[in-house]
């Protein structure tokens, strides 16, 4: 696969930027990193691993330390779409290239259901086949696909959106949808502005336009490393403590907050909102000089999200489920290494799987197909119009 160029341009100078010409291996890093916190976040919540420790005992403890730090990973993919999106030309073919990678899966698992007899093969199961949008499967692409289609609308604002408004606007941003919208949620378990903590469309648009404000004007330039680790480290560690202040307030106050964790911990909470920031950040500074690492990064990179679509596909999600749950019973050295074992070696065996599904969609030219597709429904859709 050919390495695209990533344009990373201040619109306040015109200097060229260290990044201009050349693909951002940093950045690709980082996806690949973010899917390692997502497969741990999995692993501790899905694989019953959390559930299994007794709360308030060591094993608890570390196992919501894990869950703080690598929580912000989904917000770093959302940030990314926007740091390296805003300056792109939108290709409308990629989503179609993207659904039939979800659809592959989906179609392996339908096939397996039916000849192994691996549950009911219902109506249920055919329509969660070919419908992976409509019926929820894969929460973040079905989000993913409501942002894909307003992109060109993002990046025409984020574009023309001069520094002073756009400064204004995150202020306002952060204030509603980081402080105001968790607080709200956590006290009244009633989600505001339609984020449903942050699984939804909206949020990840909100995620598009700080990642486009952040290349924009080259945030990453005005930190250094140093600082940017300290961000990450003091935000995970302040939204870990702050848990126990909301849970004290909680019994001083005889107030019932519901899911004290959720405002501090959670996809919306400002703590981790930060966090996702100062990582793309960080990744975006990081330069990567040894030829193995970056043949490693952009080997692997690209099959990152098929690690997603594989260990969590329905079939393989309800089969996983509780499955790990004795590991909260390990000593706690050994917990944490396992959680961090298991998740690795899902990583690894995932993106080998997935790095095979690309080269099979290389020889079938699954883009050239999705490029006719899109033509084609574009012709149709502009003989309708012109026949108006």
């Amino acid at each position: 696969m050919k390495n695209k160029t990533l344009q990373l341009i201040s619109t306040d100078n015109l200097k060229e930027n260290k990044y201009l010409g050349k693909r951002n291996l940093g950045i690709d890093l980082l996806r690949m990193t973010a899917m390692f916190m997502v497969v741990i976040l999995h692993v501790l919540s899905r694989a019953g691993v959390l559930d299994a420790t007794e709360p308030g005992s060591v094993n608890y403890e570390l196992s919501w330390l894990m869950r703080t730090f690598a929580l912000c990973a989904v917000n770093c993919y959302a940030i990314i779409s926007g740091y390296v999106g805003w300056k792109s030309k939108h290709k409308y073919y990629k989503l179609v290239s993207m659904w039939l990678w979800v659809e592959f899966y989906q179609l392996i698992a339908a096939a397996i259901i039916g000849i192994f007899k691996i549950g009911d093969f219902s109506q249920d199961v055919i329509l969660k086949t070919f419908l992976p949008v409509a019926n929820g499967n894969y929460w973040y692409f079905s989000a993913y696909v409501g942002l894909f289609l307003f992109i060109p609308f993002l990046n025409k604002m984020i574009e023309k959106t001069d520094k002073t408004a756009f400064d204004k606007s995150f202020l306002c941003m952060f204030v509603f949808f980081c402080i105001f919208s968790p607080v709200y949620t956590t006290a009244f378990f009633n989600g505001t502005f339609g984020f449903i903590r942050g699984y939804s469309m909206i949020w990840l648009i909100v995620l598009y336009i700080v990642g486009g404000y952040l290349n924009k004007y080259s945030v990453a330039d005005k930190l250094s490393k140093r600082a940017l680790l300290l961000i990450y480290n003091g935000s995970c560690t302040a939204g870990f403590v702050s848990r126990y202040i909301l849970r004290g307030l909680s019994l001083l106050t005889n107030a019932k907050i519901k899911y004290e964790y959720m405002y501090v911990v959670d996809y919306t909470s400002f703590f981790v909102v930060i966090a996702a920031v100062s990582l793309v950040l960080l990744f975006a500074k990081t330069e990567i000089k040894s030829k193995r690492m970056k043949w490693l990064i952009s080997t692997f990179s690209p099959v990152s999200f098929g690690v997603y679509l594989i260990h969590t596909q329905p079939l393989v999600w309800s089969l996983i489920q509780d499955k790990l749950s004795f590991i909260g019973s390990y000593f706690p050295v050994f917990m944490v290494l396992s959680v961090l074992g298991v998740a690795a070696a899902v990583f690894v065996l995932c993106s080998i799987m997935d790095y095979g599904r690309l080269h099979l969609f290389r020889v079938l030219k699954v883009d050239n197909f999705s490029k006719f597709i899109v033509k084609k429904i574009s012709a149709v859709c502009l003989r309708k119009i012109l026949k108006k």
